[in-house]
């Protein structure tokens, strides 16, 4: 009776063992999930900096090129005038420089985060693997002794 309550408890504990390792590799998996959505959200927001930056270039190239057509057309204006509007032009460029650069900023905080993140999912990978061979060697080695109690009691 005794051997049996024994065989009980330790049925118990390898049980109880499993559960740990299935609730370990649950989270584990949650995690992966939860840091892959992450990634594709990264993803998106760099895409879609990568397209307002090509849209603003495309923007900024129309633009100089009617702004060089009006000014071709509008050669006799006063002296005045065209200092005025080149210095005005010279603003709208810098601030548009600017726009660009800050913009090119985003991109690469965005492609870092990328790459962060990336990083940090290998990292949890790793974890996940580590974690997971440790809770089969303590299985197996629960196991293992399990079998030798058995083996030596009578």
């Amino acid at each position: 009776e005794q051997e049996e309550e024994e065989q009980a408890a330790r049925r118990r504990e390898a049980e109880r063992a499993e559960e740990e390792r299935k609730t370990r590799e649950r989270q584990i998996k949650e995690r992966l999930e939860a840091e892959k959505m992450q990634l594709e959200k990264l993803r998106e927001e760099r895409e879609k900096l990568e397209l307002e930056r090509q849209l603003r270039e495309r923007d900024l190239a129309e633009r100089e090129e009617r702004e060089r057509r009006e000014r071709e057309a509008q050669r006799d204006i006063l002296e005045r005038e065209r200092y005025q509007r080149e210095r005005d032009e010279r603003e709208r460029y810098e601030r548009e420089q600017r726009e660009a650069r800050i913009a090119e900023a985003k991109l690469a905080e965005a492609r870092a985060a990328e790459a962060r993140a990336i990083a940090e999912a290998k990292a949890a990978e790793a974890r996940a693997a580590a974690e997971a061979a440790a809770a089969q060697e303590a299985a197996l080695r629960l196991q293992q002794q399990q079998q030798q109690q058995a083996q030596t009691q009578p």
